[in-house]
């Protein structure tokens, strides 16, 4: 690295900084490369853990804890980021182009869809709809007129169907065995 100004304050300046560096790129590189691979298979993966390598070094002297730890996070941060840019759209979409489908926020709620419509048929009309019509951006409110009941139903209506699919997660899975 020159003596020149430095763009960044925490930049590693030392040559132990720099061997600690490289040896710390050269044992880890490819466990980042495949850890991007991992979360964004579509994406230059590659370019997402250089990238989180160029931000190590930048940081390298004022990183007090684990750097492997640091150096994954960021690459999770840049991988997702990527994603996230695949989905966003270019112009605003008119009413009538909005996907059906809302976006997934969480893990759970993900989880909680895929048991909502597996076990649909397990599930009064009700009860189905007041899990399902949020994730299509219906408000409770909008829940409730849809049901022709009062909002604090709908809730119930949730929590209920809520128990029973938790109660199915925990059961067995049919495969001859008595029920």
């Amino acid at each position: 690295m020159s003596d020149g100004a430095n763009p960044s304050p925490n930049c590693a300046r030392t040559a132990r900084d720099l061997a600690a560096f490289r040896t710390f790129y050269r044992d880890h590189r490819a466990r980042l490369v495949r850890y991007a691979e991992e979360i964004a298979p579509h994406h230059d993966y590659a370019a997402i853990a250089d990238d989180a390598l160029v931000a190590l070094w930048r940081n390298w002297t004022a990183i007090e804890g684990n750097r492997l730890a640091w150096t994954r996070k960021v690459a999770h941060n840049l991988a997702c980021s990527a994603l996230r840019r695949t989905y966003e759209l270019p112009i605003q979409p008119r009413e009538r182009d909005q996907p059906l489908w809302g976006a997934v926020v969480t893990a759970e709620d993900h989880y909680e869809m895929r048991m909502t419509l597996q076990h649909a048929n397990e599930l009064s009309r009700e009860q189905f709809l007041a899990l399902l019509l949020p994730w299509f951006g219906c408000s409770p409110g909008e829940v409730a007129e849809e049901l022709g009941v009062r909002p604090s139903t709908v809730r119930r209506y949730r929590a209920t169907a809520r128990r029973k699919l938790a109660a199915m997660r925990r059961r067995p899975l049919s495969g001859g065995g008595n029920r």
